[in-house]
């Protein structure tokens, strides 16, 4: 008289991350298997599989590197969807507030015609620690999330340092 649909599957591959591999070879007489089984709320199984694709897409397209997929991998799967949302909220409100910055900083240093009240030395010194805060990020294989906007800054203040030269 009823339809009888099976539940829905979930292979959570979000929370697999590059650390939890086990190289396979003819050593290996025996691997490790764990299986967790629960439900899983719409919301959230909404998100993971948006997310799942995502994360693909990005690795393509962006270049994101083994580590940074891990690291959104690990924000993914051990947050709840509350928390990450207001994680991704907060990320969202650094970066606008971080590109106002920029424009900022941009829009005075093109509508300033001389250096009176500022310091060549001080600018330069500025572009000198940058560059070092930028090669840090680069040798400490952080994000790309966190090193385009460092870059971005670097470039700014090498523009700033043009201008403040050229004064």
């Amino acid at each position: 008289s009823g339809y009888a649909y099976p539940p829905a599957i979930h292979v959570d591959e979000i929370s697999l991350t590059s650390e939890k591999y086990i190289p396979v070879n003819k050593s290996v007489n025996s691997l490790p298997l764990k299986l967790v089984y629960g439900s899983l709320g719409l919301q959230r199984w909404l998100l993971m599989q948006e997310l799942s694709t995502s994360l693909q897409m990005q690795k393509d397209a962006f270049g994101f590197s083994d580590h940074d997929i891990d690291d959104i991998r690990r924000l993914i799967g051990e947050t709840s969807v509350w928390l990450l949302t207001v994680t991704i909220l907060a990320s969202l409100l650094h970066l606008l507030f971080e590109i106002l910055a920029f424009q900022s900083d941009i829009k005075f240093w093109k509508d300033n015609k001389s250096l009176v009240g500022l310091s060549a030395r001080a600018v330069v010194a500025e572009l000198a620690s940058q560059y070092v805060v930028f090669l840090y990020l680069l040798d400490s294989d952080t994000s790309v999330l966190v090193t385009i906007p460092a870059a971005a800054g670097v470039l700014i203040q090498l523009w700033k340092v043009n201008r403040a030269i050229g004064c």
